[in-house]
């Protein structure tokens, strides 16, 4: 059996499949669909799409291989995109602490190309030098990046599971330096599995994670960990110490403080990005947030402060709802006016802030739910965004959505 075989059988028994099938998704490797997608500032994204029979290999290995490379603990609570079970309104709820002044919003450009074969490749060769040496019983595994990692960490998963690869794992124990040639062979597979013409791009199922591994072993976030807290760029907490606040959704880097971000802070933590010589930041993208001047806008979400009155007064929609009694009742808008922007500014008030769909967004959701009244075409675009809007707002819709919505499922019962 040749040295690649023998890395076929590492990959093909770590993910439960036989060597044949592995054979028949390998030749799939140059088989993608370019699909161009025009951007709102219509500028081109690049999709392609891999042939089926290697999409399915790629599922498989991010399933059973790659969700199993660690985040590390303290890092990987900052990833909320392409990790299971989080999702972009859990990065905005992030954010939505009663301290948070300000935020900073950091778009990375064109970030899935501009990683390529030879960064993912360094990465992965250091990932399994560290996992072996965990095997081979070292106390402390060390990092190019400066992590430093204890090696009996509970956070680690072993790659290598003693039941599905034995044969391996003995080899290792053995110290046979086979294991090495074994190991560089399997590297050079999974870096032509995960790439395109060299690079890694959108459309392959493990771009989005694999990017989250690429940004944690590079240590930008270490860096950035180090920088924030050295500047004292932290979230004032009641119930627990100041620390530092920032999130990841793919590509986009999300600071928040509760005193301002300098201009010279933001050069500094965009250039510890750039450190790495693998991300160049988006100028065009990045956004620095006022919030007690404009709401932030996080994920597509609008992080909004809503007041919370000892009165029955408790939301906006409240005191709208009081002024059309006043007008009905025949009050003059001069007899009432400024009463309420008094009200929002009584110390008595308290206020919280919540992740809420952009207007525009709402209106647009309103007008298609008009029109699906009539268009039967339309119901499943309909069901696709009140899927979206249900981790948003739970049950508790906007009341621009809420009623066309229920006339809509008036109409939809009466169709039958």
């Amino acid at each position: 059996m040749s040295d690649l075989d023998y890395g076929i059988k590492l990959l093909a028994d770590l993910i439960s499949w036989s060597e044949e099938d592995v054979i028949k998704s390998l030749s799939y490797l140059k088989d993608y669909q370019y699909l161009p997608r025009i951007k709102k500032d219509g500028s081109v994204r690049k999709l392609y799409a891999p042939h089926d029979e290697l999409k399915r290999l790629q599922r498989a290995l991010l399933r059973k291989f790659f969700y199993r490379i660690s985040l590390f603990d303290s890092f990987s609570r900052r990833f909320m995109g392409a990790v299971p079970k989080r999702s972009y309104v859990d990065n905005a709820n992030l954010h939505c602490l009663c301290k948070i002044n300000f935020d900073l919003r950091i778009d990375f450009k064109d970030a899935f190309p501009s990683v390529k074969q030879k960064h993912i490749k360094e990465i992965l060769e250091e990932i399994f030098i560290n996992e072996i040496k965990r095997i081979q019983g070292d106390e402390e595994l060390k990092y190019k990046s400066e992590l430093v990692v204890k090696a009996d960490s509970p956070f680690f998963t072993s790659l290598f599971p003693w039941k599905k690869v034995k044969w391996f794992r003995k080899l290792i124990n053995n110290d046979n330096p086979k294991y090495l040639v074994i190991s560089d062979q399997f590297v050079e597979l999974l870096v032509k599995i995960v790439t395109y013409k060299g690079i890694m791009v959108q459309g392959i199922p493990t771009s989005p994670y694999l990017l989250n591994i690429i940004i944690v072993y590079s240590g930008i976030i270490k860096r950035l960990l180090n920088l924030l807290e050295k500047n004292k760029i932290l979230v004032e907490r009641d119930d627990a110490k100041d620390s530092s606040l920032f999130s990841i959704y793919i590509d986009d880097f999300v600071i928040s403080a509760t005193k301002p971000i300098n201009r010279y802070i933001i050069s500094k933590i965009i250039l510890e990005i750039e450190r790495g010589l693998i991300f160049k930041v988006n100028p065009k993208k990045t956004l620095y947030f006022d919030r007690r001047r404009t709401d932030s806008l996080i994920t597509g979400l609008r992080i909004v402060e809503m007041p919370q009155h000892h009165s029955n007064l408790k939301t906006k929609e409240h005191l709208t709802a009081l002024k059309n009694l006043l007008k009905s009742l025949g009050t003059k808008t001069g007899d009432y006016k400024g009463i309420f922007k008094k009200r929002m500014k009584e110390p008595d008030m308290t206020t919280h802030f919540e992740a809420r769909l952009p207007k525009k967004n709402i209106r647009k959701i309103r007008g298609l739910i008009h029109l699906a009244t009539y268009n039967e075409e339309l119901d499943d675009v309909v069901k696709g965004h009140m899927a979206n809007l249900k981790p948003i707002y739970g049950v508790n819709l906007p009341n621009q959505i809420a009623n066309p919505y229920k006339e809509y499922v008036a109409r939809i019962k009466g169709r039958g």
